[in-house]
C-alpha cells in the first residue's frame, strides 16, 4: 500500500477515544475509507519562534554584508509620512 498526502494536514479535537471533530470537511464521500496519522502539535510560543527565526533568515538574505549604510544627505526625496 502506498501513501501520497491530498492537502495539508486537518486539525482535530479529541471528543472520545473513537471520535474526532475536523476543523474542515474531509475531501472526501460518506462511507470512504481515510487513514488518520498523528502529529505532535506545537506550542504556540515554538510556532512563534519559527516564524521570528524565518524573518530573520529571509531579513539576512536581503542585504549583502557588504552594503553601504546610507546617511539622510543621500536621500533625494524625503518621505512626509515617515517618523523616526
Amino acid at each position: 500500500m502506498q501513501f501520497g498526502t491530498c492537502q495539508k494536514p486537518l486539525k482535530a479535537t479529541v471528543l472520545d477515544p473513537t471520535h474526532l471533530k475536523l476543523s474542515s470537511p474531509l475531501p472526501r464521500g460518506k462511507g470512504q475509507v481515510v487513514y488518520v496519522a498523528f502529529l505532535q502539535a506545537e506550542t504556540e510560543k515554538d510556532e512563534s519562534r519559527q516564524w521570528q527565526d524565518a524573518s530573520r533568515t529571509a531579513l539576512a538574505q536581503a542585504y549583502d554584508a557588504n552594503e553601504p549604510d546610507y546617511n539622510a544627505a543621500m536621500v533625494k526625496e524625503s518621505n512626509s509620512d515617515y517618523q523616526a
